[in-house]
Parts: structure tokens; sequence; C-alpha cells
């Protein structure tokens, strides 16, 4: 299993640098750092993810990090939504998840694979369900291996932010789709919100509950499927009509947003990518 905390010697071996340089930037407060009983410098291993990030460190040893399969991405992501595809087809749930991880671990942003590999392979899987007899029980496998990889994603590479504004949301009442709200989620964290999801089958009422409760400035829908396009328009409208009264900065997003043909006012952001979202996320801090 993997450590989680690292000592300065751990993570000099993961990176292929010196213990040494490892302390000085833990003194420097490059990296932060807590102490044993003993006075021992002990290293989170989300603040150890976080510095190799930033840094754009090679990792030498992805096994420290809990990753057993390292993807030697280079800058474009071309080719890996085959790759994840294939692996989630097959329903081999640690090779997807360290496929993803290595990713993130060489810095690619989360919302870049989100929107690029991510994508590309929940696509092709969802149309096996219309295809081979199999597809069913294939789509709720990879769905419940992503389901891992985001618990992964939400506690080493975007832990929750002690400051910042709040941000809540879930995807729509009807909608049992639980992936798209939990990445959106991850990538307004990744932007500096302090976000809550509340998941699937959402009803709008309850995001207004969860934004009073924690003080939000912003709410999120996500609406991936609809079973009564009329009843949603409505739901929307009066949603948004809400969230203007309230304040509220509103992000609409999902692929059966646009269908609806909803007229969004300006406090409503309609996000059409993950990347759209993030970069509406950092404007809106």
């Amino acid at each position: 299993m993997m450590a989680r905390q690292l000592s300065p010697k751990q993570l000099a071996r993961a990176i292929g640098s010196s213990e040494s340089s490892v302390k000085r930037w833990v003194d420097d407060g490059a990296i932060h750092a807590g102490r044993t009983a003993g006075g021992h410098r002990r290293i989170t291993l989300a603040e150890a993810i976080r510095f190799v990030r930033s840094r754009e460190l090679e990792v030498v040893h992805p096994e420290l990090f809990g990753i057993a399969r390292f993807a030697y991405a280079e800058n474009e992501l071309e080719g890996f939504g085959d790759q994840l595809f294939r692996v989630l087809e097959s329903g081999a749930a640690e090779e997807a998840r360290d496929l993803v991880l290595s990713l993130l671990l060489r810095g690619h942003g989360f919302a870049e694979v989100c929107d690029g590999p991510v994508r590309e392979a929940l696509t092709r899987i969802g149309e096996i369900w219309l295809k081979r007899d199999d597809g069913v029980m294939i789509e709720h496998r990879a769905t419940l291996i992503c389901s891992e990889i985001l618990s992964r994603v939400e506690v080493d590479f975007a832990p929750a932010p002690t400051t910042g504004p709040s941000a809540v949301g879930g995807a729509y009442e009807n909608d049992q789709s639980t992936l798209a709200t939990w990445m959106a989620s991850l990538v307004l964290r990744s932007a500096g919100f302090r976000s809550v999801n509340l998941g699937a089958r959402t009803p709008f009422e309850a995001i207004l509950i969860a934004a009073e409760r924690n003080d939000s400035s912003v709410v999120w829908a996500s609406v991936t499927h609809v079973d009564d396009e009329t009843r949603t328009r409505d739901d929307l409208i009066r949603f948004t009509h809400e969230t203007r009264e309230r304040g509220l900065t509103c992000l609409l997003g999902g692929r059966a947003l646009p269908s609806l043909g909803v007229r969004t006012p300006d406090h409503v952001h309609v996000v059409g990518s993950f990347t759209e979202l993030a970069e509406i996320g950092l404007r809106l801090l």
C-alpha cells in the first residue's frame, strides 16, 4: 500500500533528487510539511503531488505515489483516449486508474484530461450500450471504475481548500449521472473553490438550500439526461430566476442542455467543456 505521508528521503527518491534538496524546499516553505513527535519532517501525499505538479518535475518512482504502471505522457494527449477506452472496456480498473493519475502527475490539467481522454473514452463506452448485448454491463463497470478514480483524485490531486469562496451543485433530479457533476466539482476545486458536490438526482431546491447553508456565491447544475423536456425547462427557468434573486452566479452544463432552449440571463454561464468551466471559475475568484 502507498504511504499517506512521505519522508524527505522517499520524496527525493520518487523524483530522483537529493534528500538535502527536499529538506531545503521544506525549510524554505516551497513544500508544506509537518513534524513527527521526534521532529522528523513528513509530507502528505497530496502536498507531494501538488509540489511535483507545480514544478513539473519528472517522477522516476511513481510507485511511491501509488501508481504501478506509469503512462509517460508528453505534451499531447492524443492516443490516450483510445488507451483509456480499451482498459475500461476490458474492466482493467488498476490500469485505468494508473493511466489517468499518471497523466495528472505529469502536469496535465484535470479539466484538460476530462475534456480529452476521459470524454473520448466514456463517449465510446456509451455507444457500446446500443450495439452489444454486454453493453450495459460494460458501461456500469466503467462508471464504477471512473468513480474509484475520481475518489482518488479528490483526496490526493484536488483536496478541498480551506479558504476561498464556496460553490455547490449537482446533477438534475431526473439525471442519474454521477460523473459529470463530480468532475465539475473537482474542476472548481482546482480553480480554488471550496466545492460541495451533491451528486446525482438533486432537485434544484436542494442546491439552493445547500448554497445558503454553505454561504456559497456560485452554484452549478449538470443536465445530461432529460425525461420530460417541458418540466425540465420550467424547472431551469425557475432555478435561474431564483439564483438571480439570491445574487448567485449560476453555472449550467451537460449534453442535454442545448436541446431545452432555455434563455439565460447575465448571471448564468452555459458551460460547454470542463476547460471552459475552469476558466470561468478562475474569473469568478
